[in-house]
């Protein structure tokens, strides 16, 4: 695995967010990508932005499979900020998706992040 890819190894009934920011001052990542996931959610709550300024939350108590994962988590005015967006799956096959404000693991719950480094950020 390369140098500055990383493994997060979440038991069951962390706070995700709060790990992924830790995890990231510990191991001075000050930009970093999420990649993938593996696990389930549980107690969580997630942020859609719909139309112009509309925007619908919702929380779920019951563990959910995680099916897709992405954002970032950045250095930002004296704190770890993130912004990690997923997609979760329900029993009837349909797929909940949203910006994660708060949840835990149900479970283990893996989570792939990379370092990126600031300098080859390019902005456009």
């Amino acid at each position: 695995m390369a140098e500055n890819v990383f493994v997060l190894k979440l038991k069951d009934d962390l706070d995700v967010v709060g790990e992924v920011e830790r995890f990231c001052e510990k191991e001075h990542i000050k930009y970093g990508v999420l990649l993938g996931a593996v696990g389930k959610l549980k107690e969580f709550e997630v942020v859609a932005f719909r139309e112009r300024g509309v925007i619908e939350k919702k929380f779920f108590r019951e563990a959910h499979e995680l099916n897709s994962v992405s954002g970032k988590i950045q250095w930002l005015g004296g704190k770890f900020t993130s912004h990690i967006n997923v997609a979760v799956g329900e029993k009837s096959f349909r797929s909940i998706n949203g910006q994660l404000m708060r949840g835990k693991a149900a479970g283990d719950l893996e989570l792939t992040i990379r370092k990126v480094d600031l300098g080859k950020i390019i902005e456009a």
